[in-house]
């Protein structure tokens, strides 16, 4: 529960027009070796003007099919209009 409270607080950062990686929010929150964790709790997200979770790829800079709002087609749509 704190460490999902980090990854939302570290993702409440992303600054507008901007997005940032799976891998990079697990060094931020002092576990490299869980991305795929961070993915588990993003994909639960349900307020993106809170938690702006489609302003998260993958480490290749690819969309996440495992976005909350429709794969790779809803975060395509959240970067294109909300970012």
């Amino acid at each position: 529960e704190k460490f999902n409270e980090l990854i939302f607080d570290y993702v409440r950062l992303i600054p507008l027009g901007k997005v940032t990686t799976f891998a990079e929010i697990s060094r931020a929150v002092g576990n490299d070796t869980l991305p795929g964790h961070i993915v588990n709790v993003l994909k639960c997200v349900q307020d993106l003007n809170y938690i702006p979770a489609h302003r998260v790829v993958t480490s290749n800079g690819r969309l996440s099919s495992s976005f909350v709002d429709g794969g790779k087609r809803g975060q395509k749509k959240y970067l294109k209009n909300f970012l």
